[in-house]
């Protein structure tokens, strides 16, 4: 299961284009039925979840996404339940333990870096309507070590700290322009991404 930290409306985006596997995302209820959403959601099978669900639907989400890890399937969540506001990481939310729950299937703890600034974040408090900065915009994903099944919300925000001091050193190489490195640091893998993205550097 993919943990990355949320700071764009891309997010998602950015993850399918590190890998080759079918990704299933949980998604925000609302986001979910935007009508130019919801069809690409259901091709993509993603799976609606909401604070705001009665008892009975918050727990055929969870169902659903732990099932999905028993099929081997690639999940990924957003564990800060939202996308940040103010450009810092929020607190891991424990959904992630309950669909952990007796799955044996490693946690990869991700983090995405460069995206706040971007017209794609909140920044400047707003989302889109904003002019670029920059094009292209370089954006770099790194995935840690795996973990096990049964880490907490807390100890895997703490890896994706430390994954963000590793995207830190790494963001002055450089790189060219949708071209993707892989790489193996600290057990883990960094994707290092030059992707078209309007807006100015964190």
């Amino acid at each position: 299961m993919l943990c990355p930290n949320h700071g764009s409306m891309v997010d998602g985006v950015l993850l399918i284009a590190t890998t080759d596997r079918p990704i299933r995302f949980l998604m925000f209820k609302g986001s979910y039925e935007h009508w130019l959403v919801k069809p690409f959601a259901k091709i993509m099978g993603v799976i609606p979840i909401a604070s705001n669900q009665g008892p009975r639907e918050l727990i055929h989400s969870l169902r659903a996404a732990t099932e999905a890890l028993k099929n081997g399937e690639l999940l990924c969540i957003f564990p800060e339940g939202q996308m940040t506001r103010i450009g810092q990481m929020l607190p891991f939310r424990r959904g992630l333990e309950r669909i952990m729950k007796g799955v044996e299937a490693p946690i990869i703890p991700v983090h995405i870096d460069g995206v706040w600034g971007s017209i794609f974040s909140f920044s400047g408090g707003k989302f889109l309507w904003k002019f670029p900065r920059k094009i292209p915009y370089p954006v770099h994903v790194t995935f840690g070590a795996p973990l096990a099944s049964t880490s907490g919300a807390q100890e895997v925000r703490r890896q994706v700290q430390e994954l963000s001091v590793d995207a830190f050193q790494i963001a002055g190489t450089g790189c060219r322009p949708f071209r993707a490195r892989l790489f193996t640091r600290r057990g883990g893998i960094h994707s290092d991404l030059r992707w078209r993205m309007d807006g100015p550097r964190a």
